[in-house]
């Protein structure tokens, strides 16, 4: 008489790659006659990526003014549906701190009356309750936010006393405001005794 047996074996993969591809098989073993089964036919085990996020951020200039509108905006490839969005800011998720002025429309984020504290560096990344469950992390996306708004100078040419019947050009020109930069040489390390040499450099549109 004999009997049929049937053993199911499962192992898990973990760390698998994306992008590569493998080929599996496998084979039973016993102590007893038959020590061995038939080997299986192979398996082909394909690892594709997880969808990716790409953050981007309106307006496109840099830096953005307090008092501004920000917009966000979280594009995931793939064609899949039904994404529920995460924002992070300087890697902690921004939904757990409700900070105030700060909107969630499917996949977008507004800041409304940004202020400088909302500079830093931001990311997205969308979950789904089907496979694929989440993709990947947006990269980063640094927002600049400056408490300082450039000034405009108004000119006049010709300078001095005018005339009827004169041309006159009036220009008004906006500048950034200048900042400041210091440097020290030598490098570290410094060590006793040594002269050190201090540099300050000002970088900006302003003269005098």
């Amino acid at each position: 008489m004999c009997a049929n047996l049937v053993a199911n074996y499962k192992k898990r993969l973990t760390s698998v790659i994306a992008n590569m591809g493998f080929q599996y098989w496998c084979q039973g073993q016993r102590t007893e006659r038959p020590q061995t089964s038939q080997p299986s036919a192979p398996l082909g085990v394909t690892v594709t990526a997880l969808p990716h996020a790409s953050l981007t951020v309106e307006p496109h200039w840099s830096p953005i003014y307090t008092g501004e509108t920000v917009s966000l905006r979280c594009g995931l490839s793939g064609g899949y549906t039904d994404w529920q969005y995460h924002w992070y800011k300087d890697g902690k998720r921004i939904e757990d701190a409700q900070p105030a002025g700060h909107t969630v429309t499917g996949d977008k984020l507004s800041i409304t009356a940004v202020s400088v504290s909302d500079g830093g560096k931001y990311h997205c990344e969308g979950q789904r309750a089907d496979r694929p469950l989440s993709s990947q992390r947006s990269d980063p996306v640094s927002l600049s936010v400056s408490g300082v708004r450039p000034r405009p100078f108004l000119t006049v040419s010709p300078l001095g006393q005018i005339f009827e019947g004169d041309s006159v050009t009036l220009r008004c020109e906006v500048t950034a405001r200048p900042t400041a930069t210091v440097s020290v040489s030598p490098k570290r390390p410094w060590y006793p005794g040594e002269t050190l040499t201090l540099r300050c450099q000002i970088s900006g549109s302003l003269s005098g």
